[in-house]
């Protein structure tokens, strides 16, 4: 369950909360063991490491009450509480800031989407869910979609189990006090990510668990350990049953670590492992895209969106899809679908402005740019190509100011450089041009259209063989790039090599057929080769 925890980067967060969760705990041991200020610091600065980390760890204060009852012993008194207090309030802070940050990020879902009922339901069901999972590990996926409605009576069985439980936890307390620390402790660390605020659209994560099946691990070791005491003659079958049931995870770990080899292994996996998971297809598809397969991806954004048609998310990745197959009209008509569901989405406003300034709307286009950038005033890629629909106005100084934004907001944002780069030679100005497309190939070397524009900007300031290393470069990069082949072409036949000059020509033809100046550029080079044979 935990591989998620370790095989995703993003979650490296986990793994070293869970680090400094249990240092905490060592440190803790040490000072009930030798109660000094020095020691009680010591506490609280691996609790802060741990919070800085990540806000999981708020609910330790509260584990370490249940473990000065079992296994430290300590007798309850005032102090115990008073102890904790510190780290209460450092976990209230990090609470709120959390839930705050969360909120304006827009992951902490509106209470009108799931009202209370459908959250306490489903927070039941996962808490039993994990409960089978820790014993059964079967069809984990990166995403749980959150259902449309939970059954009633799913609910209250999920309910009646785990009422079940905690009362035979707290009736053990006498004599098994490790069934009601561990049980209680999967309940409380549990319960910051169960789902009663909701933050994103998952029902339950597996990452979620890396702390709380600690508790569930306690019954199971400690209950084995009793077992075995009760029962030396059983000692064989329980210690080979364990010995089993580790050997078992290790496989199933292992094979559970393939699903992570890319993201298209992955998705596709929490796809036959879930239902109605339009996330998963959603991801499924842009990993697609990104490997060139249009059509299977834009058959993947389609599913996603016809399980749920108000993912505003899927509608623009199908809109760009379109794009990128030369649909225009049908790729405005979905991003602007994502426009409506989600009015204050910054990324759906940029791209269709995007494909507005493909179909030459540009006063449209202009007008998308700004309301993405009012929506989100630090987006140096709004403001890149905003910078280009306002040079495609001819309105060049504020094409300038735009790029030059970008820039700042981002210096190293390639595309900003290169965008910079296009509107300054188109003002003439080839040296400033020259160091805007030098720097955007800095940031981003495999950048053809920056190797091109660099080698177009060197030519027209004559220095022709510079010019045509970067059309070489750009073709390395991008072999069927008809202008990179002109271009260079042209190069080669002015420093008079005209007969490696015809072959480029020769490519952007074949390349592009309705290439004009390509094509009569070829037939002047050929009349030029056969001159010289003849002479």
């Amino acid at each position: 369950m935990h591989v998620e925890s370790v095989a995703w980067i993003a979650e490296r967060k986990d793994v070293l909360c869970g680090f400094f969760w249990l240092l905490t705990l060592v440190t803790y041991f040490d000072y009930v063991k030798n109660r000094t200020w020095v020691r009680y610091l010591l506490v609280i600065l691996t609790f802060c490491l741990g919070l800085m980390a990540k806000p999981m760890i708020v609910t330790l204060p509260a584990v370490l009450l249940l473990l000065d009852v079992w296994p430290l012993g300590r007798s309850f008194a005032v102090g115990l509480l008073w102890e904790k207090v510190p780290m209460v309030i450092l976990s209230a802070a990090v609470s709120i800031e959390t839930y705050v940050a969360q909120w304006h990020g827009g992951a902490v879902d509106a209470v009108s989407v799931h009202p209370l009922s459908e959250r306490i339901g489903n927070s039941l069901v996962s808490y039993v869910t994990y409960i089978v999972k820790f014993f059964w590990p079967a069809n984990l996926s990166v995403f749980y979609p959150y259902p449309k409605s939970v059954p009633v009576g799913q609910a209250l069985v999920a309910g009646l189990v785990l009422i079940g439980i905690t009362v035979f936890a707290l009736r053990s307390f006498r004599n098994r006090r490790y069934l009601t620390v561990g049980w209680l402790w999967f309940l409380v660390t549990t319960l910051p990510v169960i789902g009663l605020v909701p933050v994103g659209a998952q029902a339950r994560a597996d990452r979620y668990t890396y702390i709380p099946l600690i508790g569930l691990g306690i019954m199971v070791a400690w209950g084995a350990q009793e077992a075995i005491g009760r029962w030396p003659a059983a000692k064989s079958m329980v210690v080979g049953s364990l010995a089993v049931a580790c050997c078992g995870f290790l496989f199933v770990t292992w094979f559970q670590l393939h699903y992570w080899r890319s993201s298209a292994d992955l998705f596709r996996h929490a796809i036959s492992a879930t239902k109605g998971n339009y996330v998963a297809y959603n991801n499924l598809g842009v990993a697609l895209k990104s490997q060139g397969h249009l059509d299977e991806a834009a058959a993947d954004f389609y599913e996603a969106i016809g399980i749920q048609p108000n993912f505003a998310d899927g509608h623009v990745n199908l809109g760009i899809a379109f794009a990128d197959k030369g649909r225009l009209t049908d790729a405005l008509v979905e991003i602007s679908e994502a426009v409506r569901l989600n009015p204050a989405s910054s990324d759906a406003h940029l791209n269709r402005a995007l494909v507005l300034k493909m179909l030459g709307r540009m006063s449209d286009s202009v007008s998308e740019y700004r309301q993405a950038i009012q929506i989100q005033p630090d987006n140096a890629e709004a403001y890149a190509g905003l910078g280009g629909a306002l040079a495609a106005q001819g309105k060049t100084e504020e094409a300038l100011a735009s790029l030059r934004t970008s820039i700042g907001l981002q210096p190293g944002y390639a595309s900003g450089h290169y965008g910079l780069g296009c509107v300054l030679a188109a003002a003439g100005q080839m040296n400033d041009a020259v160091a805007e497309f030098s720097a955007a190939i800095r940031l981003q070397p495999d950048f053809p259209e920056a190797h091109y524009n660099l080698g177009t900007a060197l030519a027209a300031r004559q220095r022709l063989n510079e010019a045509v290393d970067e059309f070489g470069l750009a073709l390395k990069l991008r072999p069927d790039y008809a202008k990179a082949h002109f271009s260079l072409g042209a190069a080669l036949a002015i420093l008079g090599r005209v007969d490696e000059a015809i072959p480029h020509f020769a490519e952007a033809v074949r390349i592009d057929p309705t290439f004009s100046d390509a094509r009569e550029s070829l037939e002047y080079a050929l009349s030029l080769q056969n001159k010289a044979k003849k002479q």
